[in-house]
């Protein structure tokens, strides 16, 4: 008798929560949630405060405009003073 065995990957997608569209919307944007809390504290602790908040203002407005190089520009400009 053939003995059946799974693969890791097959094991790993049976333990793992189902994978429909709204589970990985939910768990990205929660990993995305956390990393930019995670770099805007990081700002704060680079940066004097004044500067940290500008950029801080920046990050949030590159998201809502969803233009990632407004707020590249502002870091290269933050780091040529």
């Amino acid at each position: 008798m053939k003995r059946h065995t799974k693969s890791i990957l097959e094991e790993i997608a049976s333990c793992a929560p189902g994978s429909s569209k709204t589970n990985i919307v939910e768990s990205r944007g929660l990993n995305i949630l956390e990393s930019a809390i995670n770099l805007i504290k990081e700002i704060y602790d680079v940066y004097p405060k004044e500067q940290a908040q500008d950029l801080h203002r920046k990050f949030i407005n590159s998201v809502r405009d969803l233009e990632h190089k407004k707020f590249y520009n502002s870091l290269k400009r933050k780091d040529e003073i």
